[in-house]
């Protein structure tokens, strides 16, 4: 076991924060480590009552951090924060804590219809992760459940969802006429999403999406061996262990380029809830993954923000990979921007740049290029637009092949 003790020094990071996005890192820091970290610079009374409260508050809910910063102001804050901030604050937290619940309550459901399925499955992230790391399901902003399934019981789990759990499927994706091409689509997919009109379930046969990320991936059957189990009310569920949902932690973060606030919270609830982690089995598996830089700019992340302690072999690796500082700053300068370019569910330039820059090995940079052939091969199979467009039967489907081409040139000119 690597110990966390480091020898090694870094240059200290110097933030440059807004008084409020400063005010929202303090709240956090006060609420995870029950004081402000030595390292982040403490606001003075007057500079709190000049910030924007409004502002503030509408940063706090886009980060999803709410519950966190209401906590260490109803602590710490209470006469410096206008009432009606307070109590917009209070109402949220409330709210957050009722959705939660709902949200548990859907959740110990569907694991029943799984069992009686005698579906295995793991859950993981948003409530699990609110119970199990912080402790607390009210103080982890969440909106959807994830449940990982093994790959050859993932039709399976999906029927059962349909069939008797009143879910359907969020999306058909591409809409292909054919039905084996949506059906093969939607089985190759690493997650799919399903939604009962109240809840949107995530539904995972792979942890980590290689579709234009890493290539590698992490079995279920791998992962059944680090499984830990956790109470909620009356049922034992099974949910990943500490350290492989640090790795996973890192690489959805980086994936999303650490665009909410909430994402570094959990790396730095992690680290504070499990202080003894295996960091020889952490190594070596982010090295199998190639999810070295991944690991290292999560945990880098919680440390400057967060005051999270920075574990020697990940100071080690930051000096053999001083390009992730340059990430991390690239990060911070778009993090506590209201318009933030990373934060959008298309793969932009910019997004897939810093992917190239965390990605060590070639073969995870070729798969990068290699998702744009794949979207390439899926738009041209037949789907509804063509319909919509010239109108043919069944049987003369296959014409769709060569009219398609036509229709998208058509559009192109048009626009």
């Amino acid at each position: 076991m690597v110990g966390i003790t480091s020898k090694v020094s870094l240059k200290p990071h110097t933030l440059k924060l807004s008084a409020e996005a400063q005010f929202i890192v303090n709240c956090v820091c006060r609420s995870i480590h029950s004081i402000n970290a030595a390292t982040l610079s403490a606001l003075s009374a007057a500079e709190i009552e000049s910030i924007d409260w409004h502002y503030t508050t509408k940063l706090a809910e886009q980060h999803g951090v709410i519950p966190l910063v209401y906590q260490s102001i109803h602590e710490i804050y209470p006469d410096l924060v206008p009432s009606e901030i307070l109590g917009e604050l209070r109402l949220k937290l409330h709210s957050n804590a009722l959705k939660n619940t709902l949200i548990v309550k859907e959740l110990l459901e569907v694991l029943k219809l799984f069992q009686n399925n005698k579906i295995s499955v793991v859950a993981f992230k948003g409530p699990v992760l609110a119970l199990s790391v912080y402790k607390n399901l009210a103080l982890r902003q969440f909106c959807d459940l994830d449940i990982l399934v093994s790959e050859h019981n993932f039709e399976r789990a999906i029927d059962a969802l349909v069939l008797q759990g009143q879910y359907q499927i969020l999306s058909r994706g591409w809409h292909f006429l054919s039905q084996d091409h949506e059906k093969q689509y939607i089985l190759s997919r690493p997650e799919y999403s399903l939604n009962n009109g109240n809840v949107t379930l995530d539904l995972h046969q792979k942890l980590i999406t290689p579709d234009y990320f890493l290539c590698e991936d992490i079995s279920y059957s791998y992962l059944s061996k680090r499984f830990q189990t956790l109470q909620i009310a009356d049922q034992t569920i099974q949910t990943l262990g500490a350290e492989d949902l640090l790795i996973y932690l890192c690489i959805h973060g980086s994936k999303e380029c650490w665009a909410s606030l909430k994402w570094i919270c959990d790396i730095a609830e992690l680290l504070k809830c499990y202080p003894n982690l295996d960091w020889d089995y952490l190594l070596k598996t982010s090295q199998r993954l190639g999810s070295e830089r991944m690991l290292a700019l999560g945990l880098y992340m919680a440390h400057i923000l967060l005051g999270s302690a920075l574990p020697q072999p990940i100071e080690l690796e930051l000096q053999k990979n001083p390009q992730v500082l340059t990430l991390a700053d690239t990060v911070l300068a778009q993090l506590f921007l209201l318009v933030n370019s990373f934060k959008t569910t298309n793969l932009t330039r910019e997004k897939f740049f810093f992917y190239l820059a965390l990605m060590r090995r070639k073969r995870d940079k070729i798969n990068l290029f290699r998702f744009w052939f794949r979207f390439f091969r899926y738009g041209f199979y037949p789907n509804d637009k063509d319909l919509s467009w010239i109108k043919l039967s069944e049987k003369f489907y296959f014409l769709y092949y060569f009219l398609k081409p036509a229709r998208l040139i058509l559009k192109r000119i048009r626009f």
